[in-house]
Parts: structure tokens; C-alpha cells; sequence
């Protein structure tokens, strides 16, 4: 998943699909990608990367928070951006967008079973 998102600039379903894991661009970064356990960390929130460079520059940052976690809330367009590309082939723009209204006034619905049929594949 890092190699692909290094590639493609993003981390959808659409780069775990089988056609990005045989990717050859993908598949060349993903060699040279290795996952160490830092004990320091105390939970999944807390991530640290390090990317080495041919001339030898080390780009480093350390995350302690997750975006999305009560510390680090993802902004509404964001989570509204990543729903709409991981649906992308499975329900229509229109009916994508439905959903997001939908939930956007979820208090509002007598029953779920509205945005349970919206989540069925068009």
C-alpha cells in the first residue's frame, strides 16, 4: 500500500485492486520498502516514515496522531473525496452523491433501511 500510494498519490481500494499489485512501477518501489515495529510507539495512531534518497537525503516525519482519529479529525471534503473514489465502479456519481446527502442528515431518517437501499450496487 505505501509503494502504490507513492505511485499513484493516493490510497483507495482502487490501488489494492489486482491490477495495481502486478503494477511494475508499484512493484519496483514496493522492493524497496521495509516495515520496522517501533516499540516507542504506544498505539496504531503513531506512525514514523523514512525515505532515503540515491544522493543519499533522508526525508523523515513522525505522525502521532492518525487524520481521521478524535486528535486529528478529517476534514468533511476529505472523507467525502475518499467515499467517492472508493465507490467509483460500484454506484453511479448520482447515486453516490445521494448517499452522502443522506447521511449528511442521518438524525433525520425514521429508518436506516433509506441508506441501506442507496448502498446497493446500481
Amino acid at each position: 500500500m505505501v509503494a502504490a500510494a507513492l505511485v499513484e498519490g493516493r490510497a483507495t481500494l482502487a490501488e489494492v485492486s489486482d491490477e495495481k499489485v502486478k503494477d511494475p512501477k508499484i512493484l519496483k518501489i514496493a522492493r524497496k520498502v521495509t516495515r520496522t515495529v517501533d516499540p516507542s510507539f504506544e498505539d496504531y495512531r503513531s506512525a514514523s516514515v523514512a525515505i532515503k534518497m540515491k544522493d543519499g537525503h533522508v526525508y523523515e516525519h513522525d505522525q502521532t496522531a492518525a487524520l481521521g482519529s478524535p486528535d486529528m479529525p478529517a476534514p468533511r471534503e476529505m472523507i467525502e473525496d475518499k467515499f467517492l473514489a472508493n465507490v467509483d465502479g460500484f454506484l453511479s456519481k448520482g447515486r453516490a452523491q445521494t448517499v452522502i446527502d443522506t447521511v449528511a442528515r442521518l438524525e433525520d431518517l425514521h429508518q436506516v433501511t433509506e441508506l441501506m437501499r442507496l448502498l446497493r450496487k446500481d
